[in-house]
């Protein structure tokens, strides 16, 4: 599991984070409002070097919680699968952190898309005018997130297969407590309308000591479980009355 300490630490930095970012984002919605938005400094404009300086603020602020956004989303991982319950649950913890790094990755893949390959193409415009840049950065971003998909079903994959291995132990222990019942001597399975064990020839209807499963009330009628003391219907004593 993943230290409690650290999990607290990490969602603070997270939070922290994602303030500034909407922050941010906020002030970039704006950089076209601004009084000298249109003033020119050199080839760009005064709302373009500071979209530009927003955009570079959001990138920082991604790269300082890349870490603690991993150790947040690990701890709901393994809390949610319940490693900690798991046999060789150490393995399958490096397994969930590996996997957390890559769904971070897969989310700051969209999200530097959105906010820096624009940037990118309007320095390019400005200073290279290189026309097959976009295209590159297109080819690149898909290629990185065929590679992250890939890797996120390597890694998941384990995963995967001990949730739905837990859920289908759970299903086929109770479609055989369903199907199936012991014999209370020999321990033998047998089918549910079967009347003597297979194992022994003891008759299932009978307790392994040959006396009735059920003792019956002499005032009610009603039935008990074998070695009750009294009825748990009326609390008349069935052992002084079975004697």
């Amino acid at each position: 599991m993943i230290d409690e300490s650290v999990f607290r630490a990490s969602f603070r930095a997270v939070v922290r984070g994602v303030f500034i970012i909407i922050v941010l984002s906020l002030f970039k919605a704006l950089t076209e409002h601004i009084p000298g938005a249109e003033t020119a400094f050199g080839k760009l404009r005064f709302s373009d070097w500071l979209d530009i300086l927003l955009t570079l603020g959001v990138v920082v602020i991604l790269v300082r919680i890349f870490v603690p956004l991993k150790q947040v989303i690990a701890f709901y991982l393994s809390m949610l699968m319940k490693v900690g319950k798991i046999p060789g649950r150490d393995t399958l913890l490096g397994r969930i952190i590996a996997l957390s790094q890559l769904l971070v990755l897969f989310v700051y893949l969209v999200v530097l898309y959105q906010y820096l390959v624009p940037v990118i193409l309007q320095l390019n415009n400005a200073f290279l005018d290189w026309d097959k840049l976009k295209m590159i950065l297109d080819i690149g971003s898909v290629l990185f997130g065929v590679y992250i998909l890939v890797m996120l079903w390597r890694e998941g994959d384990p995963v995967i297969e001990v949730i739905t291995g837990g859920i289908t132990d759970k299903v086929a222990g109770s479609s055989v407590k369903a199907a199936y019942r012991d014999c209370a001597k020999c321990g033998a399975r047998n089918d549910l309308d079967a009347e003597f064990c297979t194992g022994c020839g003891t008759s299932l209807s009978q307790p392994a000591g040959g006396s009735s499963s059920v003792l019956s009330c002499p005032r009610c009628s009603a039935a008990s479980p074998a070695g009750a003391r009294f009825c748990q219907k009326c609390g008349m004593a069935l052992q002084a009355a079975g004697s």
